[in-house]
């Protein structure tokens, strides 16, 4: 990012008049209110979250664990876990990004790729992150869901994101009564996904913002509990060319997701 703008003052540009929030790199855009009186979901008013009627701070990180990073829930390990999370806690995390990974929830193996329109979830799949969610709780920590993790190119072609909803479908009514869930992530970095293919020259066979918008449309329709965020991503882009690569791809989700999150990755300078 540019150095002679602020953090701040680039998000305010991007969003206009939307609420910069104190909470690390969380833009509120829309307002949402949980349906469920009896149970405490995210809320989002006037500019900040709300959780069981109080201000609620997001104070979390991207989480994956320490021996198999990407395949969390394919080579489960809950006591490392359950430590991993326990010095999450003591350093003020009240939250944490996970993904479902696709591929491992349908059984891929190393030499072994299920087709894309393979939607049998596991069953260890679902009792394992059930289990995680469970562990998370018992130090206090929330868990945003990235539902969309490694998903086939082909479903991003418009006439295979069906695809997306039936998985979904398999997904979401299990957990949407859950508070132990902070909210959904429709789509890990969408505009990455959608400039790497204008780039292969294959912009018009897929629809990287009309999937994401499927996906989070598709998300209300099952939960009307939790909040849909997206995440957006600057590394990718040209030098110099950062604001201009968010700005240009907020206009493409907007409307669909609760919050925006963005993923900043600032060099430390010695």
């Amino acid at each position: 990012m540019n150095d002679n703008v602020s953090r701040r003052d680039f998000l305010k540009r991007a969003l206009g008049t939307a609420s910069v929030l104190s909470a690390p790199t969380i833009i509120n855009y829309l307002g949402r209110s949980s349906t469920s009186s009896d149970k405490e979901f995210l809320e989002i008013r006037d500019g900040n979250f709300y959780l069981g009627g109080e201000e609620y701070m997001i104070k979390g990180a991207n989480y994956l664990t320490r021996d198999h990073p990407w395949r969390m829930f394919h080579k489960y390990d809950p006591e490392q876990i359950d430590k991993e999370l326990e010095i999450a806690a003591e350093v003020g995390i009240n939250t944490i990004r996970v993904s479902l990974m696709h591929p491992y929830s349908i059984g891929k193996t190393k030499d072994n790729w299920k087709p894309y329109h393979n939607l049998d979830i596991r069953e260890e799949y679902f009792v394992r992150f059930n289990d995680f969610l469970g562990l998370a709780e018992n130090h206090d920590i929330k868990i945003l869901v990235n539902v969309m993790s490694y998903a086939p190119h082909a479903w991003f072609e418009p006439k295979n994101h069906h695809y997306a909803k039936k998985y979904l479908e398999k997904w979401l009514p299990d957990f949407a009564d859950d508070e132990r869930i902070i909210a959904w992530d429709a789509k890990n970095e969408p505009e990455i996904h959608q400039a790497y293919f204008d780039r292969q020259g294959e912009g018009n066979k897929y629809d990287i913002p009309g999937f994401a918008k499927e996906t989070a449309d598709t998300i209300k329709e099952l939960d009307q509990n939790h909040p849909v965020t997206i995440g957006l991503n600057d590394t990718h882009a040209e030098e110099g060319e950062v604001e201009e690569h968010l700005i240009g791809a907020i206009s493409d989700y907007i409307n669909h997701e609760d919050f925006y999150s963005f993923h900043f990755y600032v060099p430390i300078k010695h």
